[in-house]
């Protein structure tokens, strides 16, 4: 069975919660921060199907082909690239619910 490709915002919803936490410029300046050590994170080519999957909004067949693979190996790239920054997400979800609990008791 295939599995679903997903919206950035669908793969790690924990990073969404804290970009749209309202419209706190520090919660998604956290969120862009998580975001961007994770992307720098990934291998070179696990990089390189998420920025073309993604934010150039190329098909996986599309990125096999400008990448000279097969379209399984980009799969098999989002899916780790996935994980990864499902892992980031609960670190700025964990980051912003610490901050946020701090805050409480600030006041």
């Amino acid at each position: 069975m295939r599995s679903k490709f997903l919206s950035l915002e669908e793969a790690y919803p924990s990073l969404t919660e804290v970009a749209s936490a309202g419209s706190n410029y520090r919660d998604r300046r956290t969120a862009a921060a998580v975001l961007e050590m994770g992307l720098r994170r990934l291998t070179p080519r696990q990089r390189e199907c998420v920025q073309m999957y993604y934010y150039r909004s190329f098909t996986l067949e599309e990125t096999a082909q400008a990448l000279g693979v097969n379209p399984s190996t980009v799969c098999r790239h989002l899916q780790k690239a996935r994980a990864h920054l499902r892992e980031f997400a609960k670190i700025a979800r964990d980051l912003h619910d610490c901050w946020a609990y701090g805050k409480k008791e600030e006041d």
